[in-house]
């Protein structure tokens, strides 16, 4: 026999053949049981939540995902300045309102603030 296939005890100074483990076919139907439901889990779960929460950040027409084009969170620009958006939340419109927008040296003065 070859050094490489024995194992050696440590309180007999013999070499005693290491015996290799057979995958019974029962093992193999249980690893298979278990992997079927991890695998679909992550097909109609993980893998349309990772897909959908990537193309927040694209730009794609229809359902064509060849045309994908990064569009710089213009898709929440877009959500976020519509009024339809804020309608629909339950938000009322109010007419008397103005947007101010602070730049410059008046936004360095309220950041101290």
């Amino acid at each position: 026999m070859r050094i490489s296939k024995l194992k050696r005890r440590e309180h007999i100074s013999e070499f005693v053949p290491i015996e290799k483990k057979k995958i019974k076919s029962e093992a193999v139907c249980g690893y298979i049981f278990v992997l079927l439901p991890i695998l679909a889990y992550v097909v109609f779960n993980i893998f349309p939540l990772l897909i959908s929460f990537t193309i927040q950040f694209f730009s794609m027409e229809g359902y064509n995902l060849s045309t994908l084009e990064w569009n710089n969170f213009q898709n929440f620009k877009d959500v976020f300045t519509d009024s339809d958006f804020y309608l629909s939340l339950g938000a009322e419109s109010l007419d008397e309102w103005t947007v101010y927008r602070a730049t410059g040296d008046t936004l360095k003065k309220l950041a101290e603030c």
